[in-house]
């Protein structure tokens, strides 16, 4: 399979020219391009957080745990008062900062070791029905969690697919020798649909995605920028 360095490096420079050419066309701004290339390359990790203390799993925890307290803060910082005369701006207290804290130690280290545990490289986090599980999760959140442009979210999820795509293929192609002709051993083990060695995980994820699809917000958004084409 390919290595940590290759897949980052491949992905920054597929991301980056696909993120390039679209802004060069007039299909998105220069700021949308940097963001898509930043989720780009977040979801070639994705595969390999089923690694043991691998880089991508750091990785991914630590932004997972980043991004949970960041919100665990927000969610605890009370809102402005307003009085007849004079407003109290939200200040943050300890238990806003403690949340935060409890939550991010929480999210890398006791659910970070419990994930790998339960986990096993090549496996059901390898496959096509996951990289779409995690497009459509993200989808739906930054509906939930945001405002903003639906077409931005759109394409984040896109994007996160893939990378992850991307990933998946990069390891097919180094299973092929091609010095000395021959197959290896993990070809194939890297792009599946879905994990036959745990069914009742895949099929999980099928229903999981079939719920988010029959749900999807908003797809006028990419319709109408896809016409553009």
């Amino acid at each position: 399979m390919a290595n940590f360095a290759t897949h980052v490096g491949v992905a920054v420079g597929v991301g980056a020219s696909l993120a390039t050419g679209l802004t060069t066309l007039g299909y998105i701004p220069w700021d949308t391009g940097l963001n898509l290339l930043i989720f780009f390359v977040f979801g070639t990790l994705l595969p390999d957080i089923d690694v043991d203390n691998a880089r991508p799993v750091r990785w991914v925890f630590n932004l997972f745990a980043l991004f949970a307290a960041l919100l665990t803060f927000s969610a605890l910082t009370p809102t402005p008062s307003s009085g007849f005369w004079f407003s109290h701006p939200a200040q943050p207290g300890w238990p806003a900062f403690i949340g935060a804290l409890a939550v991010w130690l929480i999210i890398r280290y006791p659910l970070s070791k419990l994930f790998q545990k339960l986990t096993r490289h090549r496996g059901l986090a390898h496959s096509l029905i996951v990289g779409l599980l995690w497009s459509l999760a993200w989808l739906h959140f930054a509906h939930w969690q945001f405002s903003g442009d639906s077409l931005v979210f759109w394409l984040q999820a896109l994007a996160l697919l893939g990378g992850f795509l991307l990933h998946l293929a990069l390891d097919e192609i180094y299973s092929v020798d091609i010095e000395g002709i021959r197959i290896k051993r993990s070809f194939g083990s890297a792009m599946k649909v879905l994990d036959r060695r745990f069914m009742s995980g895949s099929i999980a994820v099928i229903i999981l995605n079939l719920i988010m699809i029959l749900a999807l917000p908003n797809p006028e958004a990419l319709l109408l920028w896809l016409k553009l084409f």
